[in-house]
């Protein structure tokens, strides 16, 4: 290692879009537990028509490519999936800049919805 040069470990920043893209996920976590316990008979539609179905998107639901990307199944899903949007996330939006680092992420959620 060059003179003059360290080496740290740190927690990266909470970057504007990986912030908003958790806070988003969070709260739509929240909306589903909410409706399980307040109203079961709504919260049984929302993983058919917002969940990733394939069937349904080859009949023009194509709205799922995206929106299944914001359900999560358990709290422990939840935070295992926005610790790796943060760790990772937020140093590509730091080197990328935003629209970038949006772009890839919607390439990789409409990519795996795909595969």
């Amino acid at each position: 290692m060059p003179s003059g040069r360290t080496f740290s470990l740190s927690f990266p920043p909470f970057t504007r879009w990986v912030k908003r893209l958790i806070l988003a996920c969070a709260a739509i976590f929240f909306v589903q537990v909410a409706l399980h316990a307040l109203a079961p008979q709504v919260e049984r539609y929302i993983v058919p028509l917002f969940g990733l179905v394939p069937a349904e998107v080859l009949q023009g639901w194509i709205w799922q490519l995206v929106t299944y990307s914001f359900l999560h199944a358990s709290l422990g899903h939840l935070l295992v999936n926005m610790l790796t949007l943060w760790m990772f996330g937020s140093q590509e939006e730091s080197d990328w800049g935003s629209a970038r680092f949006l772009e890839f992420y919607f390439f990789c959620v409409v990519g795996a919805a795909l595969v």
